[in-house]
């Protein structure tokens, strides 16, 4: 089947109101995609399912493979710094729904409702565009991402921040939109968004049934640049595991593989707690009944390496080709904020090549550190008000903050958001970057544990919503 190509994306349309593993290479051939992407001028490949009424797990699944087989072609062969993005459009929320129940909630594709919103991410709107474009998801992530990138395009864009908020715009009379864009999924490049960090370990939550697509949900070389970046205990959380197959455990030897210098634990599944007891066993991975039987028990969570210790620490500060990059790392928070919370930044003084210091930000403090390293190395620090980080935390989970564990989650997810977007920017100027996940402090005191605060580095104050916030880079 030939693809219909337009502005760069390239568009299979079946012609089979039932889509199987009988009929799969009628509906689209690995050949198709390599005379497709490689002799054509594209940037993504995705299926209609317009005409297909429905389509079976294995039918579907094939589809998907091939779309992530020829992914991985193009990584490989046109060495692109952006990949290929691959999935499906045009299809109803019932098909969405049967996609979700196959793959899960994350799958490894993209999901448009329709051809014209896919060509909203993938294709720049040219001068002045007076046509408003409505988003709405409520994966806070999802929305995030959607609206750069929407963002970026050029596209004149309003995001509602809450279900509400979308059904009030949405019904206005006096607000028109050119397009909605509701229904839509984009598979983000960074896999491990299901990890959390607590002191000096990483959490990793799974759910479902464990086998091979568990590859493109977790990506092993950001485990690795954890364990590089000092981690030194990683759980593997279960306890929503229905179970796992032969593809679940080759995982999971994968990862014992990997992490010889590092403890991993894991916890009991959900369902056929037995069985996944004894495989865990014979592969002489720790098994605990939960995550507070480790976390709770400090003895034990000390003895794995867990609790913070303190590192060695580098005697050198900023360095000269790190100072040249500030306005990109700024760029990055200030439009993260702006984007997302709707907070305009007010620069309330130049920056400073100086020691971190937060004292004109009273009160309670929450404190976000992210580490990179690659063409740059150094950490970016990020201090909130504890008001604005709980103002910030509420308006991102579009509801209300009890505790300051939430917080400090919050926080650290919304700081991998402007870590991730920094990474981003930098890949378009050429520049490679790693980045670890995020860590999250309650004072300086627990800070100066990780990283060395006698060491000089760039602050720039700022103000979001009137309140201080402190953004310091260093080395």
């Amino acid at each position: 089947m030939k693809a219909t190509i337009r502005k760069e994306i390239a568009v299979f349309y079946p012609n089979k109101t039932f889509v199987d593993s009988g009929n799969v290479n009628d509906v689209l051939s690995s050949d198709d995609l390599k005379s497709t992407v490689f002799n054509k001028r594209v940037s993504t490949v995705l299926v209609s399912l317009k005409f297909v009424h429905y389509f079976n797990a294995i039918g579907i699944s094939i589809i998907v493979e091939r779309l992530n087989w020829i992914q991985e072609e193009w990584k490989q062969k046109m060495e692109a710094k952006k990949p290929l993005r691959v999935g499906f459009c045009d299809l109803n929320e019932e098909k969405h729904n049967l996609l979700n129940h196959i793959f899960g909630k994350e799958p490894n594709f993209d999901i448009y409702k329709t051809f014209e919103i896919a060509m909203l991410f993938s294709t720049k709107a040219f001068g002045r565009n007076d046509e408003k474009i409505l988003l709405w998801n409520s994966d806070y992530e999802q929305r995030t991402y959607q609206g750069f990138e929407l963002l970026e395009n050029n596209h004149n864009l309003l995001i509602a921040h809450s279900e509400k908020d979308f059904t009030n715009y949405f019904t206005s009379p006096k607000m028109h939109f050119s397009m909605v864009v509701r229904d839509s999924y984009i598979n983000i490049a960074k896999k491990v968004k299901f990890a959390t960090v607590h002191e000096n370990s990483i959490i990793y939550n799974f759910e479902g049934y464990i086998d091979s697509r568990i590859d493109f949900k977790f990506n092993m070389i950001y485990h690795d640049e954890a364990i590089a970046s000092g981690f030194k205990l990683f759980i593997f959380d279960l306890n929503s595991v229905v179970g796992m197959n032969a593809k679940g455990k080759l995982f999971f030897e994968k990862i014992k593989e990997s992490s010889k210098s590092v403890n991993i634990v894991v916890t009991e599944t959900g369902k056929n707690s037995l069985n996944t007891k004894k495989e865990f066993e014979k592969l002489d991975i720790p098994i605990f009944k939960d995550l507070k039987t480790i976390l709770e028990n400090k003895p034990l969570f000390k003895s794995l390496g867990g609790e913070i210790v303190d590192t060695k620490k580098r005697k050198h500060g900023i360095s000269k080709d790190l100072i040249e990059q500030i306005p990109i790392f700024l760029n990055a928070t200030i439009s993260t904020f702006e984007v997302m919370l709707q907070f305009m930044a007010k620069k309330r003084n130049p920056p400073k090549v100086q020691k971190l210091d937060v004292s004109e930000i009273h009160g309670k403090i929450m404190i976000a550190s992210i580490a990179f390293h690659g063409d740059l190395e150094g950490f970016i620090i990020l201090v909130f008000p504890y008001r604005l980080a709980k103002h910030s935390s509420q308006i991102i989970i579009d509801g209300e903050i009890e505790t300051v564990a939430e917080v400090l989650d919050t926080i650290g997810e919304f700081t991998n958001i402007i870590a991730g977007r920094t990474k981003a920017d930098f890949s378009e100027e050429g520049i490679g970057i790693s980045i670890t996940l995020p860590k999250t402090y309650t004072s300086i005191e627990s800070l100066g544990k990780v990283i060395n605060l006698t060491r000089v580095g760039v602050q720039m104050d700022l103000s979001f919503d009137d309140e201080n916030f402190i953004f310091f880079l260093t080395r």
